[in-house]
């Protein structure tokens, strides 16, 4: 397996991970149907398609918020190589 290139990340100057934001809407997509694949969210999904939607959005909005913390706290600590 590579672990040179991730489906929607770049590497930057630096050699850190940085979005595409062109190979966004592919990643988001690959979410959703992962989480299709969960029984949870499928069922979810069949009984009630808005509350299933808002709750992607709602999922996807808190994955973004802690992989920003995540970054503060690399940022104020350091990586360990």
């Amino acid at each position: 397996m590579s672990t040179k290139r991730f489906l929607g990340y770049d590497t930057d100057e630096t050699g850190k991970l940085v979005i595409n934001r062109t190979q966004e809407p592919i990643v988001v997509r690959l979410y959703q149907e992962f989480l299709d694949g969960e029984v949870r969210y499928n069922a979810l999904k069949r009984a009630n398609p808005e509350k299933a939607a808002r709750l992607f959005k709602k999922n996807e909005q808190e994955a973004m918020e802690r992989y920003e913390y995540l970054k503060k706290l690399v940022t104020l600590y350091g990586a360990e190589e």
